[in-house]
């Protein structure tokens, strides 16, 4: 191990800090970037892998790993959550290549598995009238707060982050609408229907 493995905590801390004053990223995006390094360099501590001097076969073996890795839930790692976890730790390292701390971003080389595209699905309006009355019919103490998530929800087209995020002083009563923080910090006002503001 070179001296400088022994500072990747600190490389990592400067990265964080160069994603959140200078690439302004949500604390939900650098959260991501942190977990999915942090368990990278886990693995390469296990396996005895010098991380400032990776190679392609090294990556290769990560990769292999995850693909076998069983998470809690009992499932296999998902191509999509492997391809998170590249693109983040491509990221690091570029800004250590960047930094002159790495010779080369060895995840430059690598080909991210394939993920075949699926169309996401939607609710038809018979099991969206459904799920609302269903719901309706509840008596616990929460059943008020999840209809009115769900109208939000279903009458605004906010996504489930940002609407667990919703701050009431974002929600405008008068002309019915929601000033919303999303990805990448970008500010948008979206509508919400009648219905939305009753249950609210």
């Amino acid at each position: 191990m070179t001296s400088k493995t022994n500072n990747i905590d600190f490389y990592l801390n400067n990265f964080i800090e160069y994603m959140q004053y200078d690439l302004k990223l949500s604390q939900n995006t650098i959260k991501n970037y942190n977990l999915d390094i942090c368990n990278f360099l886990n693995y390469a501590n296990k396996k005895k892998i010098d991380l400032l001097d990776l190679n392609i076969n090294e990556v290769r073996d990560y990769i292999s790993y995850c693909m076998r890795h069983v998470t809690y839930r009992g499932n296999k790692e998902s191509k999509k959550t492997i391809n998170r976890k590249l693109s983040s730790l491509k990221k690091f390292y570029g800004y250590l290549f960047k930094n002159n701390i790495v010779e080369r971003n060895v995840f430059e080389l690598v080909i991210f598995p394939k993920i075949n595209n699926k169309k996401p699905e939607v609710l038809y309006e018979k099991q969206l009238k459904l799920l609302l009355e269903s719901n309706s019919k509840r008596t616990d103490y929460f059943a008020k707060r999840d209809q009115a998530m769900l109208l939000l929800m279903v009458s605004s087209g906010l996504r489930c982050g940002e609407l667990a995020e919703l701050k009431i002083n974002s929600i405008d009563f008068q002309t019915r609408t929601i000033h919303v923080l999303g990805k990448g910090n970008k500010e948008r006002v979206v509508p919400f229907s009648k219905s939305s503001l009753s249950s609210l």
